[in-house]
């Protein structure tokens, strides 16, 4: 856990295997998730970081969203989404149609816009297919984006002010997209020191892009920057 006003990390805690997808929840809360043994992860981050309870899933999960006081998870194996309450249970299992499975076989990250009670739009990022699509909350594809410079897309969030954001690690960029996924530009690269970025999140009091590096390189690794959304 780290301190942004003064770059410190505040608390640190150690798991035996790897942790994938974080997201915070309320409370001082995060879950995070462990693909090796099919857990989430209840973290409470008030004094210091530490485990509050474990909840088994139903599959291989990679990412974690949370939204409007539910948690959203998508698994790569079977591909499906899955809603939940913040106590774990099931609210809803989503399938993908057909027209989505074309463009995800390994769905890696996972954004959620809800536009009202009865509108849920999800975007997934495929780093197999090289995809993003967005779907609705039955599992009906509503858009995809591909182009030739979007290769292996990793982390994507959605801003509270209409903007998809995706990190394309083995180019060293991120894409700026719009909610339909009708067009996309690149609006950071190597030349604003990002190396390999991989994960990220968007704090709307700061309006601020914090981005991760998952660099293997020691110069590069165990960064995370801070951009200004303009």
């Amino acid at each position: 856990m780290v301190n942004v006003d003064n770059n410190v990390i505040s608390s640190y805690i150690t798991f035996d295997t790897q942790p994938c997808d974080i997201t915070t929840l309320p409370n001082r809360e995060v879950a995070v998730f462990f693909p090796a043994e099919q857990l989430m992860r209840i973290l409470s981050t008030t004094s210091g970081l530490s485990i509050k309870k474990s909840i088994k899933v139903s599959g291989k999960c990679l990412a974690v969203e949370y939204c409007n006081n539910y948690i959203y998870i998508s698994y790569c194996k079977p591909v499906k989404n899955q809603i939940l309450s913040l106590s774990g249970g099931v609210r809803k299992s989503i399938a993908p149609d057909s027209n989505c499975l074309q463009y995800t076989t390994f769905p890696s990250y996972i954004a959620v816009d809800i536009k009202d009670t009865s509108s849920t739009i999800l975007y997934v990022s495929d780093c197999t297919e090289n995809s993003i699509i967005s779907m609705d909350q039955h599992g009906k594809m509503l858009a995809v984006y591909k182009d030739e410079g979007l290769v292996k897309p990793c982390d994507i969030t959605k801003t509270p002010f209409g903007s998809i954001y995706v990190c394309n690690k083995s180019q060293h960029i991120i894409y700026k997209m719009s909610e339909d996924l009708s067009a996309g530009l690149v609006i950071l690269g190597l030349q604003d020191g990002l190396k390999c970025p991989h994960s990220m999140c968007f704090c709307p009091s700061r309006k601020s892009l914090y981005i991760s590096s998952g660099s293997i390189d020691p110069k590069d690794e165990n960064f995370i920057k801070q951009f200004k959304y303009d």
